[in-house]
């Protein structure tokens, strides 16, 4: 039985309550657990960080949980994403900081923010003086709009003047106005005047730039975005496939169809008649098959792994290996031997999927190819997929929104186990 969202967040910290791990949530707080955000910011101590997945993967596994991917976002932080297997809409992200740090800015300390903890419902929050600390520092480290900020900040300063003009020098320094002043300014004046100043204030220094290199160096060898390939011809619903195929746990989804495009922006898109063109000659089609080659190879280390070191979902309509299925398409005589060597110098994909459905059905739905070709491909995506890893057949006979969870299940297990077998490493 899978629990609900609010389920889920009043397990997991009324756990935190009950073995003595300090902890305050910062912000938005006041509808919680009825209605949930998109993710929940809360701080702990900076050694309590370690503690805190080994108790969320336990509390995942009594709710019914999926955990898919832990991200080391920043310095003392990391998120974590819960996804119910049901329904991969339903999430919860749980972002936890020690120290608050951002974008090379050491902003402020985990007993500072722990500070005056409130008890609200079941949970504990932070201080007035402490929420406008971080919303402050939030909005002008990340460069987001003061506008959206200051109605929030002008709430706190009124709850505790006191305190949050004590934050507000900590943040930016004794040589600025004082704060009533600056709440009755534009938003405008807070972000070219106070910006710049707690920057200056709070930028790393040597010890925690070397810190910094090592976090991102730690993110760039264990990239927690997904690499998928969708493989089938015209009509088993590849691109109706693709449209549903994000997952809350990534911060976006790139497509590209056949290649990368590094090499040139042009690359096969869907043809209404794939096979009107006759194959070119030997040396065209040997030459051809390199270029294509290339550009999967260089378009991989360029645009394909950066995106999974974001944390993106990159999802290929066709790839390198339709040039082994349906070489005419791409107008080939020649090379299928040189193109599987090729192919054994990619970069593997993290899964593939092959959609297939009777050869008459799926010519019903999209008749450019003739039944005898649509079954010749089959057979060749069959033994295609016979042989590469993490590869797996999906009958598109089902309804598309089938479909759509069959493959984002086999998703979903792929990012629990390889994000299980890291937490053993």
């Amino acid at each position: 039985m899978v629990s609900n969202a609010a389920s889920f967040f009043e397990a997991f910290f009324r756990e935190l309550g009950r073995r003595d791990i300090p902890f305050a949530i910062l912000h938005g707080y006041e509808q919680l657990p009825e209605q949930m955000p998109s993710d929940i910011d809360f701080v702990v101590r900076h050694e309590d960080l370690p503690k805190l997945l080994p108790l969320q993967q336990e509390i995942a596994r009594q709710q019914g949980w999926v955990l898919t991917s832990v991200v080391h976002a920043k310095l003392s932080a990391q998120y974590a994403v819960f996804i119910d297997p049901t329904n991969a809409s339903r999430f919860i992200q749980l972002d936890a900081c020690g120290h608050y740090v951002e974008r090379g800015c050491w902003v402020l300390r985990d007993t500072q923010l722990l500070q005056d903890r409130r008890p609200h419902r079941f949970f504990t929050v932070a201080s007035p003086a402490n929420e406008f600390a971080y919303l402050l520092a939030k909005a002008l480290i990340k460069t987001k709009p003061m506008a959206t900020a200051l109605p929030r900040l002008r709430e706190l300063w009124a709850s505790d003047p006191a305190g949050t003009e004590e934050r507000f020098r900590l943040l930016v320094g004794n040589a600025i106005a004082p704060l009533p002043t600056w709440l009755a300014r534009p938003a405008a004046d807070w972000e070219q005047r106070l910006r710049p100043c707690l920057r200056a204030r709070t930028r790393f220094g040597p010890l925690n730039l070397v810190r910094e290199c090592l976090r991102v160096g730690r993110r760039i060898l264990s990239p927690v975005g997904l690499h998928v390939v969708i493989l089938g011809p015209d009509g088993v619903g590849k691109s109706t496939l693709i449209a549903q195929l994000g997952l809350p746990c990534f911060r976006r989804v790139q497509q590209f169809h056949f290649r990368p495009g590094l090499l040139d922006k042009k690359s096969p898109g869907p043809a209404a008649q794939p096979h009107s063109l006759p194959p070119r000659s030997h040396a065209f089609s040997l030459a051809k098959t390199f270029y294509y080659f290339a550009d999967h190879w260089l378009g991989y280390w360029w645009k394909i792994f950066p995106a999974k070191v974001r944390n993106e979902l990159v999802v290929f309509d066709r790839s390198f290996e339709d040039v082994l299925v349906d070489p005419i398409r791409y107008r080939l005589s020649a090379g299928s031997t040189f193109a599987r060597l090729l192919r054994q110098l990619l970069p593997t994909p993290d899964l593939t999927f092959v959609l297939e459905a009777e050869p008459e059905l799926v010519h019903a739905r999209k008749p450019e190819l003739d039944i005898v070709e649509l079954r010749r491909q089959r057979e060749v995506l069959r033994q295609l997929a016979s042989r590469t890893p993490r590869c797996r057949i999906i009958s598109a006979a089902q309804l598309p929104d089938q479909v759509a969870q069959e493959v984002q299940r086999l998703m979903l297990t792929f990012l629990a186990a390889r994000e299980k077998q890291r937490q053993r490493v």
